[in-house]
């Protein structure tokens, strides 16, 4: 009788980590997009400045969309004069959403 083993090891954890590293900066940017997609169209325009005016924040490991004008949360939650057009947390959900798709996706 003749018997035998083969093992083979493979470590291949630098690569993969190097990968995933860029998936999720990219999966990241989609978010962002999709947040803002959904966004801007929810904005209401009078002079464009907040659509015009966003910071956008990615570390590689969170990110973040910020509009800069003064009266950002009163478009979003709206006044006792006008409704909320909810712009920011609709672009969140959608933004969430991508998010999660594109992580899916490097599985």
């Amino acid at each position: 009788m003749i018997s035998g083993r083969v093992i083979v090891r493979m470590n291949d954890l630098p690569n993969i980590a190097g990968r995933i590293e860029d998936r999720v900066q990219d999966a990241l940017n989609l978010a962002v997009l999709a947040t803002i997609e959904v966004a801007d169209p929810l904005t209401r325009r009078d002079t464009g400045a907040l659509v015009g005016n966003k910071t956008i924040e990615n570390d590689g490991e969170r990110a973040a969309v910020f509009w800069n004008q003064e009266y950002a949360a009163f478009q979003e939650y709206g006044t006792y004069k006008m409704s909320g057009t909810h712009y920011a947390s609709n672009g969140a959900e959608a933004g969430a959403q991508a998010l999660i798709a594109a992580l899916r996706g490097m599985i």
